[in-house]
C-alpha cells in the first residue's frame, strides 16, 4: 500500500536526517533525566490542523492586545492528562507510548465554544471526543496512576464524565468578563468547526515536547523530530492516502420504486438559524413543521435519502435520534460541522456515490466543499455547509466548479429526486441559482 511506503521512506528519512550531535545530545541527556526528581509532566493533543492552529493563535493574539488575558507561546491542545508529577521518566515514556501504539485512529469534532464562568473564568473549545478517544484518555490516566502523583482531580472523572475541552482564554478577571465574552462570540471562527483526526498525542515534561506519537505515521518522535516541518509533510500525506482509501463508497439504484433524495443543513431546532439564512418562517416550531412535512410528503418509507450534514443543531435541539425516526426514507448520514457523533451509530465523512443507473458520473459527496481542493476530485461534488450565503461561487448548481449545492435553503427545504438532476441535463447547465431558478446552460 501506498501509506506503508510513505512510513518507510518517513523511516529512511528519520535515520538519515535526524541522527543528533553529540552536543545536541549531550544536553537532551542532561535536560530529560531517566530517573532522578520529580518532573512535571502533562499529556494533550497539539492542534496541528494548520487551518484549527492559525485561527486560534489568530484569536489568541486578538485577546491578548485587546484585553491583554492572551497566553504566552500559546500552543492550542486539548489536555487529556495532568499535570502530574513523577520521578521515573523511563517508565512514564513506555506506558505512554505502549498505550498509543495500541490506540486505533481516533476522531474528535469542534463544536464552538463555551464557557467555565463558576471555576477561574475560562472561555474553550467545546471538543466531542470519539468513543475511542474516551477510552484512550481512561486508559492513560489509569496506567500512570499507580507510580504518578498530583493529578486533578478531574483525572479520574469516569470516562463519559470528562469533559474534553482546548482553552481559549484562562482566568479572565471579572471585571473583563462580559466584554471578552462578547468578543469572543463575534470573533470566533465558526468555520473550524467539524470532524477531525487525532495526529499526535504528546508528553510534555517541564512544559518541554519530550515525547511524541504520530497516529499515523506510526511513529515516536523526540523534541526535534516533533518540530520539524518535514516530519510534518510526512505525517500529512500519509493521513490524506489514509483519507483516500478509508472513505468508503456509496452504491445505490435510483429507480420509480426505490428514489434516491438528496439534502442537506436542515438545522430543526435553530432559532437562529432563520435569521442567519433569511428563512421565512416566525420561529423554529414553525420552521420544524414545515420541513418534516415537505420531507414526509415527498419521501416515501422505502426511498434513500443521502443527508449530507447538520440535520438539529442549537439550545432547544432534540437530538438526531429524535428526527431520524419522524422522517421518512433510509437516511444515510454524512457528517456535518454540527453532527454529534455519539448520537449515530455510524457516520460517513468524504464518500462516493455511484449510481448503477448513471454509473458514467461518480459523486463525492461532503459537508464542507472546501475540504476538497479541485486538484484532488475532478468530478462532481455533492455540498451542504455554504447555505444560501454564497450564490456567486455555490449555488444549486455551478457547472464551472463542478458543485451541487444541496443546503436545505436552495431545495425550499425539500429533498431533491436525484433523477431531477439528471432530468435538468445538470452537466450541461453553467450556473443555476436555487431549485426555482431558470438553469443557465453552455451554449
Amino acid at each position: 500500500m501506498i501509506i506503508d511506503r510513505i512510513r518507510n521512506w518517513f523511516s529512511s528519512f528519520l535515520r538519515t536526517h535526524h541522527r543528533p550531535s553529540p552536543s545536541t545530545q549531550k544536553s537532551s541527556n542532561n535536560l530529560f533525566l531517566t530517573k532522578g526528581p520529580e518532573s512535571n509532566y502533562l499529556i494533550e493533543i497539539r492542534l496541528i490542523d494548520r487551518q484549527i492552529n492559525t485561527e486560534m493563535k489568530i484569536l489568541e493574539d486578538r485577546l491578548s492586545k485587546k484585553f491583554g488575558i492572551g497566553q504566552q507561546h500559546y500552543v492550542p491542545h486539548i489536555t487529556l492528562v495532568g499535570g502530574f508529577k513523577a520521578s521515573d521518566q523511563k517508565r512514564v515514556e513506555t506506558d505512554f507510548v505502549k498505550i498509543c501504539e495500541d490506540a486505533p485512529l481516533m476522531k474528535f469534532t469542534i463544536n464552538g465554544w463555551d464557557i467555565f464562568s463558576e471555576n477561574n473564568n475560562v472561555a474553550y473549545l467545546e471538543i466531542n471526543p470519539s468513543p475511542e478517544l474516551r477510552k484512550f484518555r481512561k486508559q492513560l490516566a489509569e496506567k500512570l496512576t499507580p507510580y504518578c502523583r498530583d493529578f486533578k482531580k478531574f483525572d479520574f472523572q469516569n470516562e463519559d464524565d470528562f469533559v474534553f475541552h482546548g482553552t481559549i482564554a484562562l482566568h479572565i478577571p471579572d471585571g473583563k468578563f462580559e466584554k471578552t465574552i462578547s468578543f469572543i462570540h463575534s470573533a470566533f471562527p465558526d468555520h473550524i468547526n467539524g470532524e477531525y483526526y487525532v495526529d499526535r498525542a504528546t508528553l510534555l515534561k517541564n512544559s518541554y515536547i519530550f515525547r511524541e506519537y504520530d497516529f499515523f505515521l506510526r511513529e515516536k518522535l523526540n523534541r526535534t523530530q516533533a518540530r520539524s516541518p518535514k516530519v510534518y509533510h510526512f505525517s500529512e500525506k500519509a493521513k490524506s492516502e489514509h483519507r483516500e482509501h478509508k472513505d468508503d463508497i456509496i452504491r445505490l439504484s435510483s429507480s420509480s420504486n426505490r428514489r434516491v433524495f438528496l439534502i442537506s443543513d436542515s438545522h430543526f431546532d435553530h432559532q437562529n438559524i432563520i435569521r442567519y439564512t433569511n428563512r421565512n418562517f416566525s420561529d423554529y416550531h414553525s420552521m420544524n413543521r414545515t420541513m418534516l412535512h415537505r420531507w414526509n410528503s415527498e419521501v416515501q418509507e422505502n426511498d434513500s435519502v443521502l443527508f449530507i450534514g447538520d440535520l438539529t443543531y442549537g439550545r432547544d435541539s432534540k437530538g438526531i435520534p429524535f428526527w431520524l425516526s419522524r422522517l421518512h426514507g433510509n437516511i444515510t448520514m454524512i457528517k456535518g460541522s454540527h453532527d454529534k457523533i455519539e448520537e449515530v451509530k455510524e457516520f460517513h465523512r468524504i464518500t462516493k456515490l455511484t449510481l448503477e443507473n448513471h454509473p458514467e458520473i461518480p459523486f463525492l459527496l461532503i459537508h464542507d466543499p472546501k475540504e476538497i481542493k479541485s486538484s484532488e476530485w475532478k468530478g462532481w461534488k455533492i455540498h451542504g455547509h455554504i447555505h444560501n450565503n454564497n450564490y456567486e461561487k455555490y449555488p444549486f448548481i455551478n457547472g464551472e466548479e463542478k458543485t451541487i449545492n444541496v443546503s436545505a435553503e436552495l431545495l425550499d427545504y425539500t429533498p431533491l429526486n436525484i433523477e431531477k438532476l439528471f432530468e435538468l441535463n445538470f452537466t450541461k447547465i453553467r450556473y443555476m441559482k436555487d431549485i426555482h431558478s431558470k438553469p443557465e446552460y453552455y451554449p
